[in-house]
């Protein structure tokens, strides 16, 4: 019997595409983090798509679970929503002062 040997990247993509599957979202992959010319550090991020409106989304990826995916792109869709209202002239934007 074969056994696949997969290596720690490969682990992670697989674990975090269930995690993003099982909140409803469709996994794109990893954006790699990096240090900035100060030395700060940029956390990976990981990338999925909101079924509803196709926006790419990107979560940290220690901070991935499914319900951090499901409540992201809820509120991604909400603000396409709002957005959607007001360019029909149906929502009104005082309150933010726009």
């Amino acid at each position: 019997m074969a056994t696949q040997q997969h290596t720690t990247s490969s682990n992670l993509d697989y674990l975090l595409q269930i995690l993003v599957d099982l909140g409803g979202g469709e996994y794109k992959g990893v954006q790699e983090g990096f240090r900035d010319k100060d030395g700060g550090v940029f956390e990976a991020l990981c990338l999925f798509n909101s079924p509803a409106t196709r926006t790419t989304l990107a979560i940290k990826v220690s901070e991935v679970t499914a319900n951090a995916v499901r409540e992201r792109i809820r509120e991604s869709d909400e603000v396409f929503e709002q957005y959607k209202k007001f360019a029909l002239g149906g929502l009104d934007l005082s309150p933010w002062h726009v």
